[in-house]
């Protein structure tokens, strides 16, 4: 009898295990979640948008699907821009760095390095045809790197960054172990770019790009740049 209560058990337990859906699935049978020795760490190359969904629509723009990490395309966000009082050039690419500053190139193909010092690039976007390509290289507090998106590929210290994620192929996020954004930017159009984020620089000065201030060490930044392709140089 208590062989056949024990069984009954077990079989029932079996299916309600059955029933749950594993760990770390999102739904599309892509893992992005690893628990290794007790360690949850999120797997960098899954995203919050469905990566066949990114992919394709790399090879869409592209002609190639393996650079969908770190190139982002235009959305179609109606995007005002006041800071500038005697307006934007018009197809010049438009870079609001929170709500308080603003720099634009009025080249076609242009870079622009956001965040910089004399001797290093913490932050630029590129434009070329339709595409916007990000470079990045951040620090967290200690001066470890946090993250560094490069050639395409998007690198993470695991004990810093708690996920990076493209939503959509409009947009980048990576979110540190904090639970703050280190760096959220989209392209909201194909003349526009919203950046916002928390890091530090390698010389452990604190950037805050946010919707009330863009300021990195004791540089503060406000209103319209104007056509700068070094928007903010710390040490200049």
């Amino acid at each position: 009898m208590k062989n056949c209560i024990l069984l009954l058990v077990l079989l029932a337990t079996s299916f309600a295990l059955a029933q749950q859906p594993s760990i770390g699935s999102n739904g599309n049978n892509n893992v992005n979640v690893n628990i290794n020795n007790g360690i949850i760490q999120v797997n960098p190359d899954v995203t919050s948008g469905t990566k066949a969904e990114l992919k394709a629509q790399a090879r869409k723009q592209f002609g190639r699907a393996d650079n969908w990490r770190s190139i982002l395309v235009p959305a179609h966000d109606a995007v005002k821009v006041s800071a500038c009082k005697r307006g934007v050039p018009a197809g010049a690419l438009t870079v609001m760095l929170g709500a308080g500053l603003v720099s634009y190139c009025t080249d076609p193909n242009c870079s622009m390095n956001l965040v910089s010092s004399p001797t290093e690039n913490y932050l630029s976007v590129s434009r070329k045809g339709k595409s916007l390509k990000v470079e990045a290289k951040l620090f967290d507090r200690d001066g470890r790197i946090l993250t560094e998106i490069k050639d395409n590929k998007v690198y993470i210290n695991k004990n810093d960054v708690f996920r990076w994620s493209r939503p959509d192929p409009h947009t980048l996020t990576v979110t540190d172990q904090e639970d703050r954004n280190a760096l959220s930017l989209r392209f909201a159009n194909k003349d526009a770019v919203y950046v916002e984020g928390r890091f530090f620089t390698r010389s452990h000065d604190l950037c805050i790009i946010d919707k009330t201030k863009a300021l990195c060490g004791s540089t503060e930044i406000s209103g319209c740049a104007g056509n700068d392709l070094n928007t903010i140089v710390l040490g200049r």
